[in-house]
């Protein structure tokens, strides 16, 4: 198990029915804040609504935006940024799924300084800018999935370049989120099945990276808990105990709690993010797409791990001295799984052609070295261009 930190600024609400404590939580936060939330989900449900009925109860100024778009386009970040500078905002509240919340962590630290959110994104692994002050941020998640609600991370849509770029900085903690599981009861299936994707592939992107005992055993938990109950809140999305287990297993995943103590690999929802740049598909369904080939690629680098994750999430059998077929075993029952929730795909269903592959392998390799060497020091395996492109060729 290897030496880390751990930074969980947090509080925390959580239960059915917790959406009728904000406005008091986020007094605490200022009397003044901007709403920032999608075009039509949080107003259709009514929960814009309620949520802004909550902060006129507790005497907080509330002031909506409701521009985002599925992936948060950095002009639009800096739009609302503008906003909240001009009205002297107190802090910045996100409702809704992963987009609204990333889109509200980049508001908070660009309305705190003068610069645009794109000097604070990644670059190869590497902010260009430190910020020197954010303002604070409160959440309120719609959907489980992202799990932004429990870390400092945001991914920002540069559409003019196709790329998704990552935000990350300990001052994108929020102070503040309210998870009330009843929010993703309206949300449409095929969103909810992607959510849970995403969150089942938190799990699976450290397998083989490093190995501490309690970590894969929260990972194990995290894919064990999406693998038994998204397809009952698929199938019955009305029913509460579903959406109460996922939105638990969407902020544990998030938080990075079962990645403590492993090597700092998080390749999968990397390689995810880079494609989305390039695509239309939501992340949760390019998670879908890779989820399979992904086990075959780190099975046939490190096969005991995925054979034993397979063993643990699958009850799959495999021989000790051939965890190949453990490997193998693993994939199967991944796409049986994904089947049973509407999520098996490949790139080629959605209009994804071969000669789009070298494009996505370039900026992959351009993109992200840092994760790519992590890889290869964890698993003593190196990821090779080849390697890669032969992996996004099996998702075709």
């Amino acid at each position: 198990m290897r030496a880390f930190e751990f930074v969980g600024p947090t509080r925390l609400i959580f239960g059915d029915g917790s959406l009728a404590g904000l406005g008091r939580a986020a007094r605490t936060l200022g009397q003044s804040c901007l709403v920032v939330s999608g075009k039509k989900s949080a107003r259709r449900t009514g929960v814009l609504d309620q949520v802004m009925e909550q902060l006129r109860e507790a005497d907080v100024r509330g002031i909506a935006y409701s521009s985002v778009m599925p992936y948060p386009y950095l002009a639009k970040v800096d739009e609302a940024a503008t906003i909240a500078r001009h009205a002297e905002v107190d802090f910045v509240l996100g409702l809704g799924g992963g987009s609204a919340m990333d889109a509200a962590k980049a508001v908070a630290l660009a309305a705190g300084g003068d610069r645009p959110a794109q000097a604070f994104v990644k670059v190869g692994g590497t902010s260009l800018m430190r910020p020197k002050r954010a303002l604070p941020i409160a959440l309120v998640p719609t959907l489980a999935g992202s799990g932004s609600e429990f870390n400092p991370h945001a991914m920002l849509l540069d559409p003019e370049g196709k790329r998704l770029e990552m935000l990350s900085h300990v001052m994108c903690w929020p102070r503040l989120s309210v998870v009330d599981p009843q929010l993703a009861q309206n949300a449409p299936t095929h969103v909810t099945a992607q959510g849970g994707a995403t969150i089942l592939a938190r799990a699976l992107e450290s397998v083989g990276f490093g190995r501490g005992y309690l970590a894969d055993r929260l990972a194990e938990a995290v894919g064990r808990t999406v693998l038994r109950m998204l397809p009952r809140a698929v199938r019955e999305p009305a029913q509460a105990d579903p959406r109460r287990e996922l939105a638990w297993a969407s902020a544990v995943a998030g938080s990075g709690l079962p990645q403590c103590g492993r090597s700092a690999v998080r390749m999968l929802l990397e390689i995810a993010r880079v494609i989305a740049g390039f695509t239309e598909i939501a992340h949760g369904q390019i998670a879908a797409i890779l989820m399979p080939a992904w086990v075959r690629f780190i099975g046939g680098m490190k096969p005991a791990p995925v054979a034993q994750l397979g063993h643990a999430l699958f009850d799959v059998g495999y021989s000790s001295d051939q965890p190949e077929t453990g490997v193998e075993r693993t994939a199967g029952a991944l796409e049986a799984w994904l089947s049973q929730v509407g999520l098996a795909a490949r790139f080629s269903d959605y209009g994804v052609k071969a000669a789009d592959l070298a494009a996505w392998a370039e900026r992959l390799q351009d993109e992200a070295p840092a994760w790519f060497a992590a890889a290869a020091r964890a698993s003593g395996a190196e990821v090779t261009p080849q390697r890669l492109a032969e992996f996004i060729e099996a998702c075709l």
